[in-house]
C-alpha cells in the first residue's frame, strides 16, 4: 500500500505504537474527512432502512437489524460486507495503515464490524471501544448530531465524535 504523504503523517509516532502496546489503546490524530464521514453515515441510514447493496448468503449467525424488527437498540453486524458506503469506510486505506503500524503486522484484513443505534440515545460504531456506557466517543470532543448533518430532526441521534 502507497501512502501520500499526508496520510504518512497520520500514522501512529514511535511513542504512540509503544503506548499502544503498553495499555492496548491510543488516539490517533483526525485521519477520517468529513466526506468519509457523512458518506458511511449515509450509508448506514441506508441500511438501518432496509437496503442492502450485497446480500450475504448465511442470514444467521450475525445481527442485522431490519425495519419491522424490535425497537430500542439496533445492531448490525459486517454492515461492511452489506453496505457500499460503509465498506468504503471500513476498508480506508488510513486506517489499515495505522494498524498495521501498532501491530508491527506487515498487513490488516478486514475482520468485522458493528453498528448500533440506541434510538433513545446515540449512534456507535464498534461499541466496545466506547469510553463510557452512553456517548460521547473516545473522550471530551464535542458530538455532532444528526440533525446538524442534514438527518430529520426525528432521528437527531449523536451520530459521530468530533
Amino acid at each position: 500500500m502507497v501512502l501520500t504523504r499526508e496520510q504518512e503523517a497520520l500514522l501512529p509516532t514511535d511513542d504512540d505504537v509503544a503506548f499502544y502496546r503498553q495499555h492496548g489503546w491510543y488516539r490517533s490524530k483526525r485521519v477520517l474527512s468529513d466526506a468519509l464521514l457523512d458518506y458511511a453515515a449515509i450509508g448506514i441510514q441506508r441500511h438501518f432502512s432496509g437496503e442492502r447493496d450485497w446480500i450475504l448468503p448465511h442470514t444467521s449467525g450475525f445481527s442485522d437489524w431490519k425495519p419491522g424488527d424490535a425497537s430500542g437498540i439496533r445492531n448490525a453486524e459486517v454492515v461492511a460486507l452489506q453496505n457500499a458506503e460503509v465498506r468504503t469506510l471500513a476498508l480506508s486505506q488510513i486506517l489499515g495503515a495505522i494498524a498495521a503500524r501498532l501491530t508491527g503486522s506487515p498487513t490488516i484484513r478486514y475482520f468485522s464490524d458493528s453498528t448500533w443505534i440506541s434510538l433513545a440515545r446515540c449512534l456507535i460504531t464498534n461499541p466496545s471501544s466506547v469510553d463510557t456506557p452512553t456517548c460521547p466517543i473516545g473522550g471530551p470532543a464535542p458530538l455532532t448530531t444528526c440533525s446538524q448533518r442534514g438527518f430529520p430532526s426525528r432521528t437527531a441521534q449523536l451520530i459521530w465524535g468530533r
